[in-house]
Order: C-alpha cells, then structure tokens, then sequence
C-alpha cells in the first residue's frame, strides 16, 4: 500500500477546492488497483455540497467527517481548510458504507448491518476496521465501539474518532460516497497485505490524590464515588460548576479509568465529563463509566502534550522499523486523532502536537490527522497484554499503515 496527501485552504468556492485535491492527487499518481479517499475538512464547509463533489471527480470512494482543526506534516496543524489522504494498494481490498441513521441505543443493529454488508464483500478476513462517528446525544461511542468488536471477533483493530466542530455541538458531520449525515456512521474494512500499528497516548503530567471507585453508574451517567454523590465530590476536589454543559471546563483534569474486561484483563483508558446534572446529582461522562472503575483524575499540560506525542512518535517508528526489518512490507501512512480537548488546551501554541512529529517522520511517510470528541483505538490491556477496542477522551491516538 502507498499513499498520497493532499490539502487546500480554500473552504468557500468548494469547486475550486476539489480541483485543487484532485490536481494534487494526479500529480503524485498513477493510482494503483484499489484505491479509497478520506477526508477531514473545516466544520463550517458545506458537508454536503463537498461530498457530492468528491464523488463526482473521483473514481474511488471517499469517507470523511467534519474538524475543528487538522493535523499534517508540511503546515503541521491548520484551521480552515480541507485535508485527504488517499490509500491506494493492489494487494488489499476496501469496503466502506455508512449506516442508516442512529438515534438511540437500539440503532446499533444499524451498524451490525453495515459491518455484515461490508465483511461478506471482502474476498478474506479484514484487518483493520476505520470508522467514523458524529457526535450522539443518546448513543454512547463506548457501545459502537463494543457493538463492531464483538461482531467482528475481537481481534480487528478498530481506529477513528468522532466528528468535531467549534464546540457547539451542533455543526459536526460524517460522510460518504456523496452523501453527508448527521446521526450516521461511516466504516472502512480494509482486508489484505497491511500490517496495522496502533498507539494510544495519555499525556498526563502526573495523578492527583482524588481516586475514587465508582459505585453507582447507568451508562455514562456517574451516580457515587466511594457511595458518596459524584457532584459533592467533585466540588471537594475543586471541581465544581453550575454550569450543565462542562466539556470544557475540566479539560485539564482528565479522569484515568481502570476497567475490568470480560476476560479479566484491565484497561487504562481517559474519560471526560461532558455534562453536571445537578437535578440528577450524576456527572455524564463522554463514554461508559461501569461501577466498579477505579477513577483517577490526572493533570494534563501542554509542555506534556508535546513530549508525549514524540515519544509516542517515537514507539510507532520503533516497531515500524522492526517489522520493515523482517519483511518486505513498506509503511507508508501514519493518521492521528487527537482530541479537541487537547486542542483547547495548546490555545497559546497550536503547533505543539505539530512540532512533535515533523522532524521525526521519514520523507517517504505522510501523516495526516484532525482533532476529534473522541478517539477510537485499540489499548493494551495491563494484565495479559492483550489488545482491546476502546473510545478514548483527551488522547493522541495513531495508527500506521
């Protein structure tokens, strides 16, 4: 598998904008057999429009979702702008759909449909499931992520993020071969000669003292923390608004959740509290709290940010190289989701996450990302060391294909 990079500034004349895509596209060309675009693009374009566009002047599919910003290697991160990798292969096989629209809960059999449509097309076993998300009210992602998983054996990475807009909540899209959603989601099951590399990274400073088991939970709403109501003991910790909606109010105080897996593993993974209903006495997290976590709230930096993602630049390009290093496989993509909240909290300094990666990565590797309200990546699990699908909050997660 290659891969080709192409970017323009121009959010407005959307014509013009696809032109200069598609110019960028042909120019490092030819295409090989297979071929499947994805695209990050300003959360103020005309979604639809775009979509309608792509498909018309590529004769691939093309996947997408709506940014609050970007991440590559030439300008490092941008605002205001569209951004497309394309993959391109004559050894591996794409199979990508969006599903009907999801409203609640019971709408993950959507998804199950989709999955089974797109498995039963490929000609062997996928081996790397990309997706993505908008931003549910009534959905949790925690769930869709469980629900592609479980249907796919366990043991297919799946990799992505949820769409992201000005904070607002209101403006974030997916789309797909010309057709743009707001509730649906969109899967690329890829099959074939890739050998998928993933990587999570926190970026915590340090822990607090404030660890806590959850004692009382229904989906994502927090009820107890050692039996005591969460909203009191958050306001003990200093951690106290009025407001409801706090997704960005806490951003540097993630919380570190230990969960126990069904098979007796454990998994660390970043939780954020998005909401304080204060008549309910619960937080509402971006993602399933079971009782029984361990929650501990973490501080995040933005010197940490920077150091973090080189070092985590810096795993993934290790085990690049050892396996280049016993096979003939050649990498030559690596995709970064990082979360908005991450975003929020380099205000000062947009190019931390940037200058982190840009003098690291090899000529021959493009790196293309966007931040997210979510990431989706596999974590090693602290007991048995085996991986597991999870939706994360305030995190860099990469993959390398």
């Amino acid at each position: 598998m290659r891969s080709i990079y192409a970017y323009t500034e121009e959010i407005d004349d959307l014509e013009k904008a696809v032109a200069e895509l598609k110019a960028q596209v042909e120019k490092e060309g030819p295409l090989l057999m297979h071929s499947y675009g994805i695209v990050n693009c300003d959360y103020e374009v005309d979604t639809a429009r775009l979509a309608e566009l792509l498909k018309a002047e590529f004769d691939f599919p093309v996947m997408g979702c709506t940014a609050i910003s970007v991440l590559n290697v030439k300008q490092g991160h941008t605002d205001l702008c569209i951004s497309m990798m394309v993959l391109t292969a004559d050894d591996c096989v794409f199979q990508g759909g969006i599903t009907k629209e999801l409203w609640e809960e019971q709408d993950l059999r959507y998804v199950e449909e989709c999955y089974t449509e797109l498995h039963s097309s490929l000609p062997e076993k996928e081996k790397l499931i990309f997706v993505y998300t908008p931003f549910w009210e009534n959905i949790i992602p925690d769930d869709v992520t469980y629900c592609i998983s479980e249907i796919s054996g366990k043991q297919v990475p799946i990799y992505g993020g949820i769409s992201s807009d000005g904070w607002d909540f209101r403006n974030y899209q997916v789309f797909f071969d010309g057709k743009a959603s707001k509730c649906g989601m969109v899967m690329l099951l890829v099959s074939g000669n890739i050998h998928p590399i993933t990587r999570v990274e926190h970026s915590l400073e340090s822990l607090t003292d404030f660890n806590f088991t959850v004692t009382a939970s229904e989906g994502n709403k927090v009820i107890s923390l050692n039996n005591n109501d969460i909203i009191e003991v958050l306001a003990s910790a200093g951690l106290y608004s009025d407001k409801d909606v706090v997704a960005t109010d806490f951003l540097g105080t993630p919380f570190l959740c230990t969960r126990t897996t069904d098979d007796g593993d454990e998994v660390d993974i970043l939780k954020t509290i998005y909401k304080l209903n204060h008549a309910e006495h619960t937080g509402v997290f971006l993602g399933n709290v079971q009782a029984g976590t361990q929650l501990c709230m973490g501080l995040m930096s933005r010197n940490e940010v920077e150091e973090s993602v080189g070092i985590a630049i810096d795993g993934v390009l290790d085990e690049i190289w050892e396996v280049e290093s016993k096979s003939d496989y050649r990498y030559s993509t690596i995709i970064c989701t990082s979360c908005a909240a991450r975003y929020n909290l380099i205000v000062a300094d947009k190019q931390v996450e940037a200058r982190a990666y840009q003098e690291k990565l090899p000529s021959h590797i493009n790196l293309f990302g966007y931040y997210s309200y979510g990431e989706m990546c596999p974590a090693e699990g602290k007991v048995y060391g085996r991986m597991h699908n999870e939706t994360h909050n305030e995190t860099f997660a990469i993959l390398a294909l």
